[in-house]
């Protein structure tokens, strides 16, 4: 199988989005990258500006946390429970956590063989043009100022690859970017389908590939897959719904809609598995909508359907393939209903 090239840089909005270092997607790339089957990449600019968004999240999280701290004060309920008596004791500190981080980072810099990219050799006077011109990565906005780093991270690796004669994915769910024109960086925003790609490469390199038979175990045991799934949705689920304005309230069960196998590992098989799940409830009209208007089919009850697409992340150990393991389910993180 031919792949169009091994070099790949991650922008910031990418790792943030994967909690930095934490997500299944995140972790297969930086072993892929550790085993020298792809090479990934960062510039010095994207080194600090993502120390720089991790600085920003501590703080919101600080604030979020002292916020919480004085609601527990103010409403002193809470010290009833001896889980809250000692929550004043835990304090957040930026400085200490960031320091923490920036190690993990310079960690996994190392230990995945990821290459920085100086951007002492950019042609500053091109990006001015760029600014100027309203070309991506710049936009017509006030707020184009704050994409000189972007400017710069791309022309770092568009001269890199010219000099070196090499393509790079760039991956970036940033749309400023959207009419970059490059005949050296391939611009793409989806991590899971661009892993789906490296596995697919990889497999193809091994002796007896193993993706063929990971397909046919998800297809042969997808009925207890979904039993599993329904299983934890159950403890994830969250209904915050107004019952004076809704009922008959409905959920079907989840139902498959597309996975993709995105890491061959050493012991596991990854994949990255979306389900959906149809909603449906009637919204009454209250008070305020029968004031508002003196039409009668304006404040007749109405009937809602939702459709919501849930993530899970599954392992498949390499000794047993009809053993699929739920590792998570939207992240671990709480599915909410809210009626707006």
């Amino acid at each position: 199988m031919k792949y169009q090239t091994k070099n790949i840089f991650l922008d910031t909005n990418i790792y943030e989005r994967s909690n930095f270092f934490h997500s299944s997607n995140i972790q297969s790339l930086f072993y892929y990258s550790r085993i020298n089957v792809i090479n990934l990449y960062m510039t010095n600019i994207s080194k600090n500006e993502l120390i720089s968004r991790m600085r920003k999240r501590l703080i919101e999280t600080k604030d979020d946390h002292n916020l919480l701290i004085k609601s527990i004060n103010k409403t002193r309920i809470l010290r009833n429970l001896s889980e809250y008596e000692d929550a004043e004791k835990f304090t957040i500190s930026v400085e200490k956590s960031l320091g923490e981080l920036k190690k993990k980072l310079d960690t996994i810099i190392n230990t995945s063989n990821i290459k920085i990219i100086s951007s002492n050799n950019v042609n500053v006077d091109s990006i001015f043009n760029l600014y100027y011109e309203n070309k991506p990565p710049f936009s017509q906005y006030e707020s184009k100022k704050y994409e000189f780093p972007d400017a710069f991270i791309v022309s770092t690796l568009e001269t890199w690859c010219k000099k070196n004669r090499k393509k790079m994915f760039f991956l970036t769910n940033d749309g400023d970017f959207n009419g970059f024109k490059s005949r050296h960086l391939i611009f793409k925003n989806s991590l899971d389908q661009l892993l789906e790609q490296i596995t697919t490469y990889f497999d193809s390199l091994r002796q007896y590939p193993i993706l063929p038979r990971i397909r046919e175990s998800l297809e042969k045991n997808q009925i207890y897959l979904l039993d599993l799934i329904e299983h934890k949705l159950i403890e994830l689920f969250t209904i915050d719904l107004d019952y004076e304005k809704v009922s008959n309230f409905e959920r079907e069960k989840a139902r498959p809609i597309s996975y993709k196998i995105t890491a061959i590992r050493e012991k596991y098989i990854e994949i990255s598995y979306v389900v959906e799940i149809v909603i449906k409830y009637t919204v009454l009209p209250d008070p305020l909508d029968l004031n508002k208007t003196i039409f009668e089919e304006n404040i007749r009850s109405r009937r809602i359907t939702e459709n919501v697409l849930v993530p899970c992340d599954l392992e498949i150990p390499f000794g047993s393939l009809n053993n699929i393991q739920l590792k998570w389910v939207n992240s671990n993180q709480r599915i909410i209903l809210r009626n707006e």
